[in-house]
């Protein structure tokens, strides 16, 4: 999970709930994780948790700070074998099936454990 920067003056992060494609760019962008062209070369659709799929937007790597696990799941559930995955706005797609599980996994992550400090106290008599 991680974050959508606002166009504001201060950046806002929201979380990621799942990727649902990926599109090859024309350039590999600039990249301070260990993955530098791996991941930067593309732009990624994301589905943000919380809010409708109308604010879907295509992102940069620079946008999914923290999103490693998601990446690497994305990309071992579509596969980087086809010919054609080397040519510039080359898009590849989740399945319907890997994206309801992603969505599982992220309802999972974002519900909070119970916690003695969570549950309501009541006053014995």
């Amino acid at each position: 999970m991680t974050n959508k920067r606002a166009r504001s003056s201060s950046p806002e992060l929201y979380p990621v709930e799942v990727l649902l494609s990926a599109q090859r760019t024309d350039k590999p962008r600039p990249t301070e994780t260990d993955d530098s062209t791996r991941f930067a070369l593309w732009e990624y659709f994301v589905k943000w948790d919380g809010w409708p799929d109308s604010a879907n937007s295509w992102e940069p790597i620079e946008s999914l700070a923290g999103c490693r696990r998601l990446l690497e799941s994305f990309w071992r559930h579509v596969g980087d074998d086809s010919l054609d995955i080397h040519l510039p706005k080359f898009v590849v797609n989740a399945s319907p099936e890997w994206v309801a599980e992603e969505k599982a996994r992220a309802a999972v992550a974002r519900t909070p454990p119970a916690t003695p400090s969570a549950l309501k106290r009541v006053r014995l008599p």
